[in-house]
């Protein structure tokens, strides 16, 4: 249905730029951009409006800025961006790119031939558009998004502040940090206003990437952590006889697929079911199937960040071993129920290569962390994430003590206030700060950068250009 909708678009904005008919495409995307209202908002005046572009990637975090009752979002639509990305630089789309040949492609390729004159197109269209939308400023998910980038570095050129809130965020092992560090060093030089990343570690890989200035990059948090680091503070701080218990016995498993950490190694689900963590894989989720099995009582879920393939890898994991997943009624499998509220609605938490490790530590809540088969070779080594601090967890070795681990814990847990310190550390240096507010942080830089941009595009609009200049070819691609 999706490449349905994304070639039908495809064929009509094609048709519509041969046409010329550019205020009829201006009309369209904002019949088809949808709102996010800043809520409670006590000043509508001073509310700032962000564009969102490939909006679906930013989880939690569009939300948190808008219910600031600061922030205004315009959800730009996903497949009118795919769409443009076609038309206009059809050789990212029929051809295999990398980093370098689509982020920093030279002269005499095609890619950079069609982004030029894309760009050139955006120059002219993109001031209409954010007109008619009172856009103050672009965001994306991440730096690499191609359908993102060329939208989001021309409206900056045009005085459109072009932030990233980079969500790729967890590097804790040596081998995650050289290959992202790689991906950066081949992308050239970031084109925008400012890189908003989680946390210092990312902050200083990519300053070391080449890849941005030190004035380029802040590390200000998860937006997407504020309320429920709310929530874990305050539950914390109930005396016990305060303390609202889980409805039910839940435990929580946050799958992984069978490349977890091995960036580059391996494929996510490969045909050679040999390959990367295929053994991993296929035992920690039989062993967690065959818990729920052995007790009907107990509520388990296990959590997907998307569907698809990782849900028939699944299915077919169980059937192997003889299981049904519809024949346990007490194993839910999704990719829907929001990460945080699983945590704080389980007793026990298993994740493996993920912050969910991090988030569930915070909350106080007994983690396991298996850790046997594939994910022990040598030669993956350093490709675990969080390796030095396993320690924070309760590991299990083996199928044998994860079975033992769920029953114990499940039956009772304390955590020992020592520990409790260290995991907060841990996640304020991996995750996100626990002091004050992200979004309150995210809305002042946003808001500062806006006020340059606009003292900037006002200075460049009134101002009369020599006459060399009013001559000469505008070219905008750097």
């Amino acid at each position: 249905m999706q490449r349905m909708i994304h070639w039908i678009a495809f064929r009509f904005i094609k048709l519509i730029l041969l046409l010329r008919q550019h205020d009829f495409l201006t009309w369209l995307i904002l019949r088809a951009s949808t709102f996010r209202r800043a809520q409670e908002s006590s000043n509508p005046i001073s509310t700032i409006t962000l564009l969102a572009l490939s909006h679906t990637r930013f989880v939690k975090d569009l939300d948190a800025l808008s219910q600031s009752g600061e922030v205004d979002i315009v959800l730009f639509p996903y497949y009118f961006q795919c769409a443009l990305r076609s038309v206009f630089i059809p050789s990212s789309v029929h051809q295999p790119i990398t980093f370098q040949t689509f982020f920093d492609p030279t002269p005499d390729s095609s890619i950079f031939r069609e982004r030029r004159i894309y760009r050139e197109f955006l120059t002219i269209f993109l001031p209409k558009l954010f007109s008619r939308l009172k856009v103050d400023a672009v965001i994306t998910a991440s730096v690499w998004y191609p359908q993102d980038h060329d939208i989001a570095v021309v409206a900056d050129q045009l005085g459109y502040p072009y932030f990233a809130f980079h969500k790729e965020n967890l590097i804790s092992s040596k081998g995650h940090q050289n290959v992202v560090c790689n991906h950066f060093r081949q992308m050239g030089h970031f084109e925008g206003t400012m890189v908003i990343v989680h946390n210092v570690n990312m902050k200083k890989m990519l300053i070391q990437s080449g890849y941005v200035t030190e004035n380029q990059v802040m590390a200000l948090g998860c937006l997407r952590m504020d309320s429920f680091i709310q929530k874990v503070l305050s539950a914390q701080n109930r005396s016990e006889d305060q303390r609202v218990p889980c409805k039910e016995k839940q435990i929580v498993f946050f799958s992984f697929h069978r490349a977890t950490g091995l960036w580059g190694l391996a494929a996510r689900f490969p045909k050679d079911k040999t390959t990367g963590l295929s053994h991993f894989f296929n035992r920690v989720h039989v062993t967690i199937a065959r818990f729920a099995a052995k007790h009907p009582d107990v509520s388990v879920v296990i959590k997907t960040k998307w569907g698809g393939q990782w849900f028939v890898a699944i299915r077919e994991s169980l059937q192997e071993d003889g299981l049904e997943l519809d024949q346990i009624p007490n194993l839910i499998l999704t990719d829907a129920t929001p990460a945080q509220a699983l945590i704080q609605n389980s007793q026990v938490v298993v994740s493996y290569g993920s912050t969910t490790l991090l988030e569930a530590a915070v909350a106080g809540k007994p983690v396991i962390m298996p850790f046997f088969g594939e994910a022990t070779k040598p030669e993956y080594q350093d490709y675990v994430q969080f390796a030095d601090e396993m320690d924070l967890f309760d590991v299990a070795n083996n199928e044998e003590e994860l079975e033992f681990l769920l029953e114990e814990r499940l039956q009772t847990y304390t955590v020992d206030p020592e520990l409790q310190k260290r995991r907060l550390a841990a996640f304020e240096y991996h995750v996100s700060p626990v002091s004050d507010s992200a979004v309150q942080r995210y809305i002042q830089v946003i808001r500062s950068r806006i006020l340059e941009k606009n003292s900037q595009r006002w200075e460049r609009e009134n101002a009369i250009p020599p006459k060399d200049a009013m001559k000469s070819d505008r070219c905008i691609f750097n």
